[in-house]
């Protein structure tokens, strides 16, 4: 039937039409270069604090522990922040009391802590919400089934040799996009 009827099967139109064209933004990414002092002035236009904190932390094993977990870390706070009784040390209270396994034998250490907007509601995070400063000790506060105490012991604008490999991929990122875009127009 087929060979019969040939002309009944011709395409008088295209049959295949190109309605977008795809560049790939990571293989275009790969050509790019970003020269230092370009990431350095970026650095320089939008640096960033971290604060460094410690904490103790009492968990609370039972409901009915509620109280008395309660009681300790506030009788703890007295202690740290020497209200009406002589302050204290904080890491020394930190190693002598805390739960917090990871950080206990480091007198509460938790290390720098990065702004994160996307995770405010984190109790780590109280040191941005509350705009906590070097030497302030916030709590008590409880998170599930545990107590806090936190302090910011340091406070720094973050180095740039630790922002750079962020600072290179927004660059990279934003160069790769407009030249697909510059690609795509041609």
């Amino acid at each position: 039937y087929y060979d019969a009827h040939r002309g009944d099967f011709k395409v008088s139109q295209p049959t295949r039409k190109v309605e977008y064209i795809f560049v790939a933004s990571k293989d275009v990414e790969k050509t790019i270069t970003i020269p230092d002092s370009e990431l350095k002035a970026q650095y320089e236009t939008n640096k960033q604090h971290e604060k460094r904190i410690s904490v103790i932390r009492l968990d609370r094993l039972a409901d009915a522990d509620f109280d008395s977990v309660r009681a300790k870390i506030n009788e703890l706070a007295k202690r740290a922040k020497g209200d009406g009784v002589p302050q204290e040390d904080f890491a020394a209270l930190a190693k002598g009391n805390s739960m917090d396994t990871a950080t206990k034998a480091k007198g509460g250490d938790m290390g720098w802590i990065k702004k994160d907007p996307n995770k405010s509601s984190d109790w780590k995070q109280r040191v941005y919400t509350s705009d906590l400063k070097v030497g302030t000790i916030d709590g008590p506060f409880s998170e599930g089934n545990s107590w806090y105490l936190l302090k910011v012991t340091e406070d720094r604008e973050v180095p740039f040799e630790e922002m750079k490999p962020t600072l290179l991929a927004t660059a990279k990122n934003n160069k790769s996009f407009q030249e697909c875009n510059t690609l795509a127009q041609k």
